[in-house]
């Protein structure tokens, strides 16, 4: 897929890039806050529900838009099945987030 692959070019990782851990949304999984920690490799379903990680919240810094929500935060969320950078079926995909867009300074453009 060709943004799949564009984001890679321009430095994205993949949504699933190091699993679960989530100490620092910045230096850890694909280094992206506003993607959800995931562990799953591939999903033929674009919205199961999966939610392969549940270490969303361990991040409690500003950064983490999944922080808890008595922390001002989304709290733990489904993975990103919909996010190019994941693997799941072609139909699936629709978004890069703002955050990707905006790594690295990539040209790439976030869904709204």
């Amino acid at each position: 897929m060709v943004a799949h692959e564009s984001g890679h070019y321009l430095g994205l990782f993949h949504t699933f890039q190091g699993g679960c851990p989530n100490d620092d949304c910045l230096t850890s999984g694909d280094m992206v806050c506003d993607t959800p920690p995931d562990q799953n490799l591939f999903n033929i379903l674009c919205f199961d529900g999966t939610n392969s990680c549940s270490t969303d919240e361990d991040d409690t810094s500003d950064n983490n838009p999944f922080r808890a929500e008595d922390l001002g935060g989304l709290g733990d969320q489904s993975d990103q099945q919909t996010n190019y950078m994941d693997y799941s079926s072609v139909l699936c995909f629709d978004i890069f987030t703002a955050g990707q867009a905006r790594k690295n300074g990539s040209c790439i453009r976030a869904k709204k």
